[in-house]
């Protein structure tokens, strides 16, 4: 079975973030719900070898505003996205337990 962009992203992150399916272009932009600075999260995803853009950077006060993730859907096999996502979604849940202990 293969998932579409819209339906990984249920299928991994509802519990985590929410999102708006975007009219065009090539990105997803999820606000997590439990908010941290995705730019601390960037190496651990590197090491599970996936990665995205942290959201920070887009806001005019990067401090401000944590927990934004930019996802780039375009030119992606089914079959390794959802697994993209599912590491993806992993490295948040392990970060997300370290801040709550």
């Amino acid at each position: 079975m293969q998932l579409t962009d819209e339906s990984a992203l249920e299928t991994h992150f509802a519990d985590l973030a929410n999102w708006n399916v975007p009219q065009g272009g090539l990105f997803f932009w999820l606000t997590l719900k439990q908010p941290l600075d995705t730019r601390t999260l960037l190496k651990a995803a590197l090491a599970a070898d996936v990665a995205f853009m942290p959201g920070e950077p887009f806001f005019p006060e990067p401090d401000s505003n944590p927990g934004h993730l930019r996802l780039n859907f375009s030119h992606i096999d089914p079959a390794r996205l959802d697994e993209g996502l599912k590491r993806l979604a992993a490295v948040l849940r392990q970060a997300q337990a370290a801040e709550v202990a």
